[in-house]
């Protein structure tokens, strides 16, 4: 959902996306990866430390396509496709919400 409200949420085409095609979007530095003495990866800065992972507010990126069969489906529609679209991710905030996820 938007900052400050429960059920509207923002709505990208995916050309506008600024993300490389065929990537997810994630940004892993690979130059701060070394490989260990037993030839297994490793990150000099992954400290293992405590921490309230159940009171820390976890984000996740949701991208929800509607192909072309479903745009068939909601008899060529656009609105009836957003309102779909956004039923769908409100339906999957409410399995994260408990788990403290957005």
């Amino acid at each position: 959902p938007l900052e400050g409200a429960t059920s509207e949420h923002k709505i990208y085409r995916a050309e506008n996306l600024k993300i490389a095609p065929g990537s997810c979007g994630h940004h892993l530095d690979i130059s701060v990866m070394r490989m260990g003495d037993n030839g297994t990866s490793h990150n000099p800065q992954a400290g293992r430390y405590k921490r309230e992972t159940l009171k820390t507010t976890k984000y996740v990126e949701l991208v929800i396509v509607a192909d072309n069969r479903e745009f068939q489906r909601q008899g060529k529609d656009v609105e009836k496709i957003k309102q779909r679209l956004i039923e769908i991710a409100n339906y999957v905030d409410k399995f994260y919400r408990p788990l403290n996820i957005r």
